[in-house]
């Protein structure tokens, strides 16, 4: 036994249909600030893709794991002994891997056989279907390769796959498998800019290098002509992805009227998900932009419809938001009720990372409060200090010298 299923066995995995409904999300709950992925139709029999991780994966992996530990302290040792701390920003350099490889878990070496030996039989596959004319499962084959080098982060290795897929896509004139490549390779040219931050905030980076901007400047070509060609359902998650492009750009305007947009679209579509995700994005780029008034409707509104939805880990991100923008707004009341209120979701739903997280955010905002009322205290305490002084000096000063009497008139 090799392992490998001729090209017969595999066909009859990926069989061929013509209609399989309107687009879906990949994500059953689908994250803000997160590049949306589009489910393949189910008669593609595509391999699963691996979860994305929930913002509570990133911050147990991130903070609280013993190796994220050891790892960080062996990254800030490193840190004072470089002359260019930039290093620890750009992915291609040992200084910037390290630190992205606290949000990765470790591959399993053994595991790499059958990985190799899966992805053998499916180009196989796909030679042998162009050879006999069956484009379609040629097609389908290619986008397989692609979601398997997805989930272990191979991201360049997927577009090539990707490529292929969309060039048989085309060749074929299949418009939905053709929406499906550009959604898939502009969300990979996305994760390839900006890799996932270990804390699970947003996308984006405090800095580009210069060939993340030439990737996410390839990924907004791809998500514009997904726009173009793309059902409705394609189109939000177009819209969506074109946003998060722009504002990882700095083009806050730009991704401002793209999120806009993709909000407008989810209201027609009275869909309460994409509403969610729409103001949440919009929610989270006013707050990027100091714009804490329009930023505070934006993410409320985004709770209730986490609420609605069930979604417990969004109404748990959404808490903390409002408690950031409740502290920035100088309300540490406000503050400490929405950090509490994020900590009370968390422990029901058993996100221990983000309970732990909350929980210090708790400890901050009570001691803001007791800060402020203490030196609300003290300041009173010397304006009425004050007061009882100058009250003792007007006592003790010596009573006023009477006035000499006036001279007698002169005759």
């Amino acid at each position: 036994m090799t392992g490998k299923l001729s090209a017969a066995q595999l066909a009859e995995r990926l069989p061929d249909e013509a209609d399989d409904g309107p687009t879906q999300l990949a994500d059953r709950y689908p994250q803000i600030d997160a590049p949306l992925r589009i489910e393949p139709p189910p008669s593609m029999k595509a391999p699963a893709r691996n979860d994305a991780p929930s913002r509570d994966a990133h911050i147990r992996r991130s903070a609280f794991a013993p190796a994220a530990a050891t790892i960080k302290g062996d990254v800030l040792k490193a840190l004072g002994a470089v002359d260019d701390p930039t290093k620890f920003l750009d992915p291609r350099t040992a200084e910037g891997s390290k630190l992205r490889s606290l949000d990765r878990a470790v591959p399993d070496p053994a595991a790499r056989g059958p990985f190799d030996t899966k992805i053998s039989n499916f180009r196989h596959l796909a030679f042998s279907s162009r050879r006999a004319g069956r484009r379609e499962t040629e097609a389908q084959a290619y986008f397989s390769i692609g979601v398997m080098h997805d989930n272990e982060g191979q991201f360049d290795e997927a577009l090539r796959a990707y490529g292929q897929f969309l060039a048989v896509a085309r060749d074929v004139d299949d418009v939905e498998k053709e929406a499906l490549a550009y959604n898939a390779m502009g969300v990979d040219e996305m994760a390839a800019a900006c890799p996932a931050k270990t804390t699970g905030e947003g996308f984006g980076a405090a800095a580009l290098a210069d060939q993340s901007v030439e990737r996410l400047e390839k990924a907004i070509k791809l998500h514009e002509r997904h726009l173009e060609i793309a059902d409705a359902g394609g189109r939000f998650a177009a819209l969506t992805n074109l946003g998060l492009c722009r504002g990882a750009l700095g083009d806050a305007d730009g991704a401002a009227r793209h999120h806009q947009d993709a909000l407008r679209l989810a209201i027609e579509l009275e869909s309460s998900s994409g509403q969610s995700i729409a103001v949440g994005n919009l929610g989270s780029l006013a707050l990027r932009r100091g714009d804490l008034a329009t930023a505070r409707p934006c993410v409320e509104q985004h709770l209730q419809l986490a609420r609605s939805l069930g979604d417990a880990g969004a109404e748990v991100h959404a808490h903390l938001k409002l408690g950031h923008l409740a502290a920035a707004e100088g309300d540490d009341g406000r503050a400490l009720a929405a950090f509490e209120a994020a900590a009370a979701v968390a422990e029901q739903v058993g996100e221990i990372g983000t309970l732990k997280r909350a929980n210090c955010y708790v400890g901050v905002a009570r001691g803001s409060l007791t800060m402020d009322a203490m030196f609300r205290g003290l300041a009173d305490r010397v304006r009425a200090d004050e007061a009882r002084w100058a009250a003792e000096a007007a006592a003790d000063a010596p009573a006023p010298a009477p006035a000499p009497a006036p001279a007698p008139a002169a005759e």
